[in-house]
């Protein structure tokens, strides 16, 4: 009997306890049921394991295993439980037991949680309540509520002290970016060091300038073939103590783009589906046919001319009543785009991997069937192995770009004579519109649509770090990278998009550009604990080399468009090559102690070595301190001051540098002739040695205030900066007896760069269901030339002023239409009488954004995510009117012109017309060195986003979410053009509509 007991009762227990054991949460009762739930992030669809899950009513609380799910034991009834998680919004859930199906609990991400957000730094990540240094970060999330297709758009008015402009909104177009203003006087020197999971990547173009695909091949950026959605998020290094452990990399700033890596171990699926349209953000106000006839008939009357036979808009040869909307037929049009991305995780505790994969096609504006396709595949793989002492992190991702966009940009043709001609004939050619002698008339801006550009890149990235943690204190690692990008391109223009000649001929352009890098990076990080205090010390050093290589074919002489693909086909063929090679060599450190949680102090140093020096030169020093006082941590401070939940006071100083300037500088370098000496291959010198100059230099400091109230719900921080940034290597002017019109050299200019810098974050509304942030960031930066001894005998002379900002440039002084004669009127400086140089000095106003900033509204509803965001910007520019040739001539303008000079004591802004390009255009061509300025101020809605995640009960254990976004919705400006386009004549930015699904599962 009493065995038969022990056993009924060992039975049970086994029972039980495998019932426990199947349960992350507290055992069964028996009168409870059983509720199975699992908790993912709203942002990225992934689990959350070890979310805290709380029933509020019996204190009952677990936390989820490593796939984010777990199970309650309730009696029935209503029960209302909490769940909280790190970086999360803590959610209150009511439910109904017994409970059919999975109960599915999404969490927000708390982006007014700042003090506990991790920041990456590159060698190391520190928290954003302890940093010492002046980084700004954009996550994952606001990437993605952005449609754009290039990183850096989704970063535009985001950070303060990061000024970005776009360059036109061609698809593939290039993007102006400035971290803290203009540090060097060259334009090459000026970029900043942009890092792809830790590798060097390329900041500059590498299509070939001569094929002018589509007018961006001088300023189309490399981002443009990473997918925005694969990245985890971007930080910015802006102080000396965040870019100092860079060197001479980190003189303008450093750019740390980081990939989604593998952060969960289950199974997961992600699908994201979009597609969408975009049209020109804003038409210019031209002339219609009977203003331009107006004007160019004046136009003859001023000048006591007559139309002559090749003024055919006038003449009689095209038909007066015709009118063409050159804007509308050009880039009138709707680009169209379709996105898919998709993922895979999973993994063990041991292993986890994730997989990406996206494509996109984007047509254009332009008419025709032309567009860009993109694809991409990603993996990265976590893995820990020997009691997870050793960690290895591998990522690659393969890209590919087909670009068969227009070969130019159309918006160059919008200034035609609105009476111009069809553009095509009656059987579907080109309309030349011959004259008698057989000759074109126009130039058939639809020619350009005829050539054929094709550009194929593929994009490889590798990066791997292997880590060991010896013990508690030390741990030793090695980052290894590779990327490569490989850009082949071909262009044929064929006769058919020539007017009719017989000196008409086809070409055929080939070339193949190559840009690698890779990299190694041995480190060590030892870290201790000593008294109240934390230390952590990095030492380590960088191996890098960087190979650029280019090749160029041309074809020349077809006479049938059907052999213009072969290249042997052509009756005359060449060719050129090059290569380049860049070394690098550093070794760098970083000691941090940080005292009871309230003190820290931060020195990073770093010795770089660039091939791009002289033997004696090759080596130099660089290095920062930064400090921060967490004052809310005193006592004294927590016990008066409750309001006050944080407050820190930060500060550094340092040094960094640049060696931003072509390869071999310092060399005597030579080119191939096209000629031959005595039968023999020659060569000629394209550059004059000097191994003596030596790098840029740019000492910064910044001091900053970081306030938090009321349990963070508003939060305000304000930087100061100071960069000094001297050893100016640019080209020193040479006569030209010498033979060279300059040579490398390290001129003794300092240009300065001050600033303020505000945020502001505030949670609005907090309530149950409603919620509601904001925040707002401002710029105001101040650029000026300190010192340039002997500027007057310089290069430089007529470019810059000693005391100005190197924005503003040196111009006639713009005195308005003369009302007497009808002519621009420049101040005469030295009453010569004539305009010349000495009437030039600097303008009162730069030619840059004054201030700047962005303001991000947040909303949610339950389901429903509402976000807002507003850039806006003080600016100046030269006045558009100078994109468009003189008033009069054969092309036509902006209506402003209508309100031009007509008779003595007219006032205007425009003098009179005339149908020549002579005397009196001659003063309007002054416009182009005058201080004929315009406000380009503007405040656009640049993003607007509205998402909608399906409750669980119509998404049956998936997350689904609906959104619609939007890009350069609206723009208030009373610029005439596109305000953040430079040139009016370019295409502007384009407004963007789209909508899509994301389902993970």
């Amino acid at each position: 009997m009493f065995k038969t007991t022990l056993t009924l009762v060992m039975a049970t227990l086994c029972l039980n306890l495998n019932a426990y054991a199947q349960s992350p949460g507290a055992p069964f009762l028996s009168k409870n049921q059983a509720v199975s739930g699992k908790v993912i992030s709203a942002s990225t669809g992934e689990t959350l394991p070890g979310a805290v899950v709380k029933v509020t009513s019996t204190n009952q609380t677990i936390l989820t295993n490593d796939k984010g799910e777990f199970m309650l034991s309730l009696p029935n009834g209503i029960h209302n439980l909490s769940v909280s998680y790190l970086n999360h919004k803590t959610k209150n859930v009511s439910i109904q037991i017994p409970l059919k199906g999975l109960l599915l609990i999404t969490l927000q991400t708390d982006d007014q949680n700042l003090k506990e957000v991790e920041i990456n730094t590159g060698y190391y990540t520190v928290k954003d309540k302890e940093r010492t240094g002046s980084i700004s970060r954009v996550d994952a999330k606001t990437i993605a509520q952005q449609p754009v297709n290039n990183v850096l758009g989704a970063l535009i008015g985001r950070m303060a002290g990061v000024n970005i402009e776009q360059s036109s909104g061609i698809n593939g177009g290039g993007y102006t970016i400035e971290i803290r203003g203009r540090n060097s006087l060259r334009a090459d020197g000026r970029q900043p060091l942009y890092l792809v999971d830790g590798i060097p990547y390329p900041a500059n173009s590498i299509t070939e300038a001569s094929l002018g695909v589509e007018g961006f091949s001088l300023n189309s950026s490399p981002l443009n073939y990473i997918s925005h959605t694969d990245i985890q998020s971007i930080e910015v290094l802006m102080d000396a103590d965040a870019t100092a452990i860079y060197g001479s990399r980190g003189a303008n700033g450093v750019i740390l783009i980081t990939t989604k890596k593998a952060r969960q171990n289950n199974e997961s699926i992600g699908l994201n589906i979009s597609g969408g349209f975009s049209k020109i953000s804003k038409k210019l106000d031209l002339l219609n046919t009977a203003q331009y006839l107006e004007l160019r008939n004046e136009a003859f009357k001023n000048d006591g001319a007559i139309p002559s036979v090749t003024d055919y808009d006038v003449n009689g040869t095209w038909n007066p009543t015709r009118y063409t909307d050159w804007q509308e037929k050009l880039i009138g049009g709707t680009a169209r785009q379709f996105n898919v991305q998709s993922s895979f995780s999973g993994g063990n505790e041991f292993t986890q991997y994730t997989f990406r994969g996206n494509h996109s096609k984007q047509t254009t504006v332009s008419p025709g069937d032309f567009s860009d396709q993109k694809g991409s595949a990603g993996l990265n793989v976590n893995h820990s192995a020997f009691n997870r002492k050793l960690n290895l992190n591998f990522s690659t991702t393969y890209a590919l770009d087909n670009n068969s966009l227009p070969q130019i940009d159309l918006t160059q043709y919008i200034d035609l004579a609105p009476n111009a001609p069809d553009i095509y004939e009656s059987n579907g050619n080109l309309n030349w519109a011959l004259d008698e002698n057989g000759g074109a008339t126009w130039l058939n801006p639809f020619s350009a649509l005829k050539k054929t550009y094709l550009g194929k890149t593929s994009t490889a990235m590798l990066s791997g770090k292997l880590q060991h943690t010896v013990n508690d204190n030390l741990s030793v690692s090695v980052n290894v990278g590779l990327n490569s990008i490989k850009l082949k391109e071909n262009l044929l223009t064929p006769i058919s998009s020539q007017s009719p000649s017989p000196w008409a001929i086809g070409i055929n352009q080939l070339s193949f550009n190559a840009v690698s890098t890779w990299m190694v990076e041995p480190m060590a990080n030892y870290m201790s604990v000593i008294g109240s205090g934390k230390l952590d010390i990095i030492v380590g050093s960088t191996f890098q080399k960087d190979q650029q290589n280019a090749e160029n074919l041309a074809g020349v002489g077809y006479t049938n468009d059907s052999l213009l693909e072969s290249i042997s086909a052509a009756p005359f063929k060449g060719g050129s090559s090059a290569s380049s090679t860049y070394k690098y060599n550093a070794l760098f450190g970083r000691i941090n102690y940080s005292y009871k949680e309230r003190y820290f102090v931060n020195f990073t140093g770093r010795r770089d070595g660039s091939s791009r020096f002289g033997a004696n030169r090759q080596f130099a020093n660089f290095g920062a301190v930064g400090a921060a006082w967490i004052f809310s941590n005193e006592n004294l401070i927590n016990k008066n001051l409750r309001f006050l939940s944080f407050g820190k006071i930060r500060g550094s100083y340092g040094i960094t540098g640049s060696d931003q300037i072509p390869n071999y500088g310092y060399l005597s370098t030579y080119a191939a002739s096209d000629y031959s000496y005595k039968n023999e291959s020659a060569i000629f010198p394209v550059r004059l040695a000097n191994p003596d100059f030596s790098w840029e230099t740019n000492k910064k400091l910044e001091f900053a205030l970081d306030l938090s109230f009321f349990n963070d719900r508003f939060s305000f921080s304000t930087n100061w900066y100071l960069n000094k940034s001297s050893d100016q290597l640019v080209g020193y002017s040479l006569p030209d007896i010498t033979g060279f019109t300059s040579v490398q050299y390290n001129l003794p200019a300092t240009v300065q760069n001050t600033g303020w810098e505000f945020l502001l974050n505030a949670t609005v509304m907090k309530g149950s269901s409603l919620k509601w942030n904001t925040s707002l960031n401002l710029t105001v930066p101040r650029n000026k030339l300190l010192s340039y001894p002997n500027l007057k005998g310089s290069g430089y002379a007529n470019t810059y002023a000693v005391g100005k900002s190197i924005y503003t440039p040196i111009t006639y002084h713009y005195l308005g239409v003369d009302p007497k004669t009808g002519i621009y009127s420049f101040q005469d400086r030295d009453e010569s009488e004539t305009l010349n140089a000495a009437d030039r000095t600097a303008a009162e106003k730069s030619l840059t954004s004054h201030y700047y900033g962005g303001l991000q509204n947040s909303f949610s509803l339950k389901g429903f995510q509402l976000d807002i965001f507003f850039q806006f910007v003080n600016k100046t520019t030269r006045a558009p009117i100078l994109s468009f040739a003189p008033p009069g001539v054969p092309k036509n303008q902006p209506v402003q012109v209508l309100n031009r000079w007509q008779k003595p004591g007219d006032l205007s802004n425009t003098q009179k017309v005339s149908q020549t390009y002579g005397s009196v255009t001659s003063q309007f061509d002054a416009h182009f060195y005058s201080d004929y300025f315009s406000d380009a101020s503007f405040i656009r809605l640049k993003n607007l986003s509205l998402s909608w995640t399906l409750p669980a009960a119509l998404a049956y254990k998936t997350n689904i979410k609906l959104f619609i976004q939007g890009q350069n919705l609206l723009t208030f400006s009373s610029y005439i053009g596109d305000p953040e386009v430079p040139f009016v004549k370019t295409l502007p930015t384009l407004k963007t509509v789209i909508l899509g699904v994301q389902v993970n599962l």
